[in-house]
């Protein structure tokens, strides 16, 4: 309808990617014009997720399910390099 605003925030996550290929985590930026964007750090590190290797992280996906929200990962285990796929909750 004409008059009433719409806001809306754009999120973007990325996983950090460093010089020596080493992927420790995931940061978050936010834009409410897809110009202008904030970064909001590291959301998530590898080594928050049991036997993972703590420069392992690779693709996420965010999923909001009845208001919880699911962080789906793929990392690669500490033992032996394998990839594997994890998940974090929160409300």
């Amino acid at each position: 309808q004409e008059g009433i605003p719409v806001v809306c925030r754009c999120w973007i996550g990325i996983s950090m990617r460093c010089l020596s290929e080493d992927m420790p985590g995931w940061v978050c930026y936010s834009s409410e014009d897809m110009k202008h964007w904030t970064s909001h750090g590291m959301v998530l590190r590898a080594d928050d997720f049991p036997d993972s290797n703590p420069y392992g992280a690779w693709a996420a996906q965010v999923v909001e399910h009845h208001g919880k929200f699911y962080f789906y990962v793929t990392l690669d285990q500490k033992e032996n390099g394998a990839h594997k796929i994890d998940v974090m909750e929160a409300d």
